[in-house]
């Protein structure tokens, strides 16, 4: 595979060889195989290690289109100078919502810098997140309160049900699951926000419940698209005009 061969040949030190293994190489099929590549990688020895975090997720034609169009545009409102690296990721992540290897790869030739001198200030900063945030987004808070209440317990039970990792965003983009500091609510600890709803004393059963409810809230939206489809060409025939008597179709 292109990229396996890309990880292979660009083994030139500890930890940069990770910068080789680009989607770009990763589309259709083959892009699926990108988190199995990297495991292989990182298992033969020709990595160390990979971005924690970082998204593997396919890209939407409107990203591949900001990434294409817009990204370079951006970068030279700040003159592609490298000492406004911060303000340049804080403009793309507003456009996407979140900073795609791609585009940081972008950024880095843009600037002219190599592409471990965008990915560290990316990874260390919290403001930046690498995976696109959720259809649904649920955060955890991990305050003293929350977390001696049983936050991680609380963690661990959407990550099990969830089958990603903190940090993380769900394939179909549907859930996305972040660690927070307080809220806030520590009378309330365990804390968990759901979108923009707090939920209390959150136990693993009460993490079931919450999925639980936004499976039957989408089978419902799914079946209220379905009948109101159903619903259009009754309405259309209702609304046709009666024929006159004794008038004769042409």
């Amino acid at each position: 595979m292109e990229a396996w061969e890309k990880a292979k040949n660009g083994r030139v030190g500890k930890f940069r060889p990770v910068f080789y293994i680009s989607l770009d190489g990763m589309e259709d099929e083959s892009y699926n195989d990108g988190e199995a590549i990297i495991k292989e990688s990182i298992k033969e020895g020709i990595i160390e290690t990979f971005l924690k975090g970082m998204s593997l997720l396919k890209l939407l034609e409107r990203e591949k289109e900001i990434i294409s169009n817009e990204l370079q545009d951006i970068v030279d409102e700040y003159q592609s100078k490298p000492e406004n690296l911060i303000p340049i990721l804080q403009r793309v992540q507003d456009k996407l919502g979140y900073l795609p290897l791609p585009a940081m790869e972008k950024i880095a030739q843009a600037l002219h810098i190599p592409a471990v001198d965008v990915f560290g200030p990316a990874t260390f900063y919290n403001q930046f997140r690498l995976n696109p945030p959720g259809e649904h987004q649920i955060k955890v808070c991990m305050g003293t309160a929350c977390y001696m209440a049983g936050g991680s317990i609380a963690m661990e039970s959407f990550e099990r049900r969830l089958d990603i990792k903190e940090g993380e965003t769900t394939l179909d983009r549907k859930y996305s699951l972040e660690r927070v500091a307080c809220v806030g609510c520590c009378a309330m600890a365990p804390v968990v926000v759901v979108d923009d709803k707090v939920e209390r004393s959150v136990t693993p059963t009460r993490v079931d419940g919450i999925m639980l409810s936004f499976e039957v809230n989408g089978r419902k939206k799914e079946k209220g698209q379905g009948e109101e489809q159903l619903e259009e060409p009754e309405r259309d025939r209702k609304e046709e005009p009666q024929k006159k008597e004794g008038e004769h179709n042409s």
